[in-house]
């Protein structure tokens, strides 16, 4: 029992801060001021309340959800290898539906898929003919074939007779395609536009997590856990994302907006043409009485 008459450091104010409190109980003892104690209830928070180091605040980040190189990485070998995890599809038929139902929700624009085989129109093609999609699902071990990509192009210019736009999207990088889809383009007068998956922020990659609401039961739930999804949450609301996603938008809509104010201009001109075949040679030869 403590002695009353011995005297006695003042124990801290009612408005000390934890640190003083500590201070001062670590050189004194609970003994020599028992008689001032009473008997209280209280629920404890067993939390840390000190705030984290940065070291430790990066470390506890990696912990909870996965960094932009690792989401990337993982998106990406998803995608590659979903032809070879969804049991009872033809090999690519699940990249191309993937793929069109990607960019119907994208552009609002329904796509029709078409059957396995032999696909003049393209893997994917919109209800008009306007646009026509050729999916590629290949891994970064696969070579691109520019002669096998340009034989698929003018033979689905030459199917569809109103096709604007062929989208050719491909699940790798394809920047040696470049130089022959642009002269593709320059000789067939269609705008082709190519969207790509990388290992980083890539035009594939910003319109899945964008839109993976739409494309999740493409993939096994057992393989995309909470840590995964966490990080699509996190890499949808990045600005980067969203200028990505404008730009892939941009690309798309002037295509189709241009070839449309062509395809207007060409009917005018027709339209004129005919009008002078058929009313130019009344006026050379008068209608008789």
């Amino acid at each position: 029992m403590a002695d009353k008459n011995k005297k006695r450091d003042p124990m801290p104010p009612p408005d000390a801060t934890p640190e003083e409190i500590g201070e001062f109980w670590d050189t004194h003892s609970l003994a020599d001021y028992w008689d001032e104690t009473h008997e209280v209830e209280f629920q404890v928070n067993l939390k840390s309340g000190q705030n984290p180091s940065p070291d430790e605040d990066g470390a506890a980040d990696q912990r909870d959800t996965l960094s932009a190189e690792e989401g990337w990485q993982k998106l990406k070998d998803l995608i590659q290898s979903m032809d070879k995890r969804r049991k009872g599809c033809k090999n690519g038929e699940a990249f191309e539906e993937l793929v069109a139902a990607l960019l119907t929700s994208f552009l609002k624009i329904p796509f029709v898929v078409a059957r396995s085989g032999d696909q003049p129109s393209g893997d994917a093609r919109s209800l008009t003919g306007e646009v026509s999609i050729q999916a590629k699902n290949y891994s970064d071990r696969t070579s691109l074939s520019a002669k096998e990509i340009e034989g698929d192009i003018r033979q689905v210019n030459r199917t569809l007779q109103d096709l604007q736009v062929y989208v050719l999207v491909v699940s790798r990088d394809a920047a040696q395609l470049h130089d022959t889809l642009d002269a593709v383009s320059e000789d067939t007068g269609l705008d082709i536009v190519a969207i790509e998956l990388t290992d980083e922020l890539s035009e594939l990659g910003a319109l899945c997590v964008t839109f993976w609401e739409d494309i999740r039961d493409f993939f096994d739930p057992s393989d995309t856990d909470q840590e995964f999804l966490d990080w699509v949450q996190i890499a949808r609301d990045e600005p980067k994302t969203h200028q990505k996603i404008k730009d892939v938008r941009d690309k798309l809509k002037d295509g189709i907006q241009t070839q449309r104010h062509v395809q207007k201009d060409i009917e005018k001109y027709l339209l004129k043409r005919l009008v002078l075949i058929v009313f130019v040679p009344s006026l050379c030869y008068p209608i008789s009485h």
